[in-house]
């Protein structure tokens, strides 16, 4: 897969989780489960997307090593929007969604020498 194709991937599977579903969540489902599908996004769908993208920055590291940073910089941003007003309480989860990114992103480059190393 081609660079352009990889950041546009990224791009578009960023926005559309934080910035499409929070809006689409609060605008179409009632209060309750708004809040409901917004704790899911939270806890679930958010760290699970940040290992993700980890796990993918790994493919071209030298390229892509910026994917965990530029989620969890915009995270907070596009969330707000999606809420019609900032808050600010989301830089914690934020730094929280940073470290499970590049966390993910070391073990599996660790794990990937490993294997390489063994082979020869």
């Amino acid at each position: 897969m081609k660079r352009i194709h990889k950041f546009i991937l990224i791009f578009v599977l960023h926005i559309s989780l934080t910035l499409l579903i929070p809006f689409l969540a609060t605008k179409l489902a009632p209060a309750d489960a708004g809040m409901a599908i917004c704790m899911i996004l939270f806890f679930a769908v958010y760290p699970l997307s940040s290992m993700a993208l980890g796990v993918f920055s790994t493919t071209d590291i030298k390229a892509l090593f910026w994917t965990p940073l530029f989620c969890a910089m915009t995270f907070p941003l596009c969330f707000s929007l999606a809420m019609r007003g900032m808050v600010w309480e989301l830089y914690v989860y934020s730094l929280a969604y940073l470290f499970l990114g590049y966390a993910s992103s070391v073990l599996v480059f660790v794990i990937k020498k490993i294997i390489v190393e063994r082979r020869k």
